[in-house]
């Protein structure tokens, strides 16, 4: 039992090291003026025209996937 007690230390310091290092970001252009006092963002990918492999569209590949 004495022996996990310092690897559950070292664990939780690296849990808490990682999450601290997640919110830093570098600003390489412009400015973030516009979010001052934002607590959330909501962020959307989108995926339109974005080829998948060998395919341009994915109308194809889903061809190829069902003749199978």
């Amino acid at each position: 039992m004495k022996s996990s007690i310092p690897y559950a230390a070292m664990a939780a310091l690296q849990f808490f090291t990682f999450t601290a290092t997640a919110q830093r970001f570098k600003l390489t252009d412009g400015s973030i003026d516009a979010l001052k006092g934002e607590t959330f963002i909501n962020s959307q990918f989108t995926y339109n025209d974005m080829p998948i492999g060998k395919f341009e569209h994915e109308a194809g590949y889903i061809e190829k996937k069902n003749r199978v």
